[in-house]
């Protein structure tokens, strides 16, 4: 009957995904046992888990924000230089020619340019260590699982960083 058949492959599908987690049972070992527990022991392995994808999710946060606020940065300043610009060609074209005004507007485009390269270094910078967060994940997990003999896939990422509550 169909729904014998249904319910008989969801519970081989959980029997397999808690066989597939059980690698995974030293997540529940205390704080002071990861703490003490061998580099080369399961529970160690997990605690280095931990320990590295609490620093880089730390750092994605970090550097997530950082590059938002450095793009929102550039935008006023492409703004400022886009003003200064003009500025300094009203100067120019201002009949007669105040030689003041255009030092003064080739000043403030000077700055503003120099503002908006160094904001887009900053970018640069913050996209950089963004992605050497991401790569510290990526290869925290991947460790992770070399070390398991398994393949990590989001759904035991996720039920294993509820487990150690990351």
């Amino acid at each position: 009957n169909a729904p014998d058949r249904i319910r008989v492959r969801a519970n081989a599908g959980l029997e397999q995904g808690a066989s597939y987690l059980k690698s995974f049972n030293a997540a529940h070992a205390s704080d002071k046992a990861m703490e003490h527990a061998s580099a080369k022991s399961m529970v160690g392995a997990i605690s280095a888990y931990k320990t590295d994808t609490v620093t880089a999710k730390a750092q994605i946060a970090t550097y997530t924000e950082a590059v938002t606020a450095d793009t929102a940065k550039i935008a006023t300043l492409q703004s400022d230089l886009t003003a200064a610009q003009a500025t300094l060609d009203a100067a120019k074209a201002a009949t007669p020619i105040d030689q003041s005004k255009i030092d003064a507007a080739q000043i403030a485009l000077d700055t503003a340019t120099t503002n908006l390269a160094a904001a887009q270094q900053q970018l640069a910078a913050d996209q950089t260590s963004l992605a050497a967060a991401n790569q510290l994940l990526a290869n925290t997990q991947a460790t992770l699982a070399d070390r398991a003999n398994v393949t990590l896939t989001s759904q035991v990422v996720t039920k294993l960083d509820s487990m150690l509550g990351i």
